[in-house]
């Protein structure tokens, strides 16, 4: 599912782009979840965010879409962001805040299919990538999947160890585990997923990580992590 936001102040241009984006997703068989917003304010307002797509206008009472923009940016940098107004000297200035597109009103449909196709290749690459952790009910983060080191569970509480950071989510290890690639990623423990391009050496019963900890292998399970490695290394 792609989760889209459309913020428009005008109900008829608002209504014909969901109308448009109903119609692209009945054609392309995929689903899109639209959320509305009559304004920036009450986009920003809603803390709702790690959309996939937005949709912005610019001219927009209380605060234009171009400002809105820049608040989202310190939030969310990697949102794909596209303008709609009927001014194209925005177009220029839409690029300071990584826009991905810009659209004149009135939307033309095959203007937004060119764009929506481009949007979509860019999503379905990066969610090969990307795995997106919520830290707290309205606030997340983007992690590389290269970047991810290993997870180490106690009780429900994730710790994401990566080059980088290290980050606490609520989670069961099971369900973070299948969030990733399963030949990249190995179950080592009930408490342990380790990246197995981080991996250093076996000493003993013993997976040494690069730059970091060690982690017992359980009774038996020398040869399943043996296996594991060398699948990995030959894809």
């Amino acid at each position: 599912m792609i989760r889209i936001a459309v913020v428009e102040d005008n109900e008829q241009e608002k209504n014909e782009l969901i109308r448009l984006l109903d119609a692209y997703q009945e054609q392309k068989k995929i689903n899109f979840k639209i959320d509305v917003y009559a304004d920036g304010f009450a986009f920003l307002d809603s803390k709702k965010f790690g959309y996939d797509i937005i949709f912005m206008d610019i001219m927009m009472p209380g605060i234009n879409g171009m400002d809105a923009s820049r608040q989202l940016r310190q939030i969310d940098p990697q949102a794909l962001l596209i303008f709609t107004t009927s001014l194209a000297q925005y177009a220029i200035e839409g690029y300071t805040v990584d826009a991905m597109d810009f659209m004149v009103k009135p939307v033309d449909a095959a203007k937004l299919e060119r764009v929506l196709d481009r949007g979509v290749e860019k999503l379905s690459n990066k969610k090969q990538q990307e795995i997106l952790l919520y830290i707290q009910s309205s606030i997340f983060v983007r992690i590389p999947v290269n970047d991810i080191v290993y997870i180490q569970a106690e009780e429900h509480m994730l710790t994401y160890v990566t080059v980088k950071e290290k980050y606490q989510v609520w989670n069961s290890l099971t369900s973070a585990a299948n969030a990733l690639p399963s030949k990249q990623f190995f179950r080592l423990s009930r408490s342990v997923v380790i990246n197995l391009a981080y991996v250093k050496g076996l000493s003993k019963d013993n997976v040494m990580m690069k730059d970091g900890p060690s982690f017992p292998l359980p009774r038996g399970g020398k040869r399943q992590f043996i296996e594991a490695m060398d699948e990995y290394f030959n894809l």
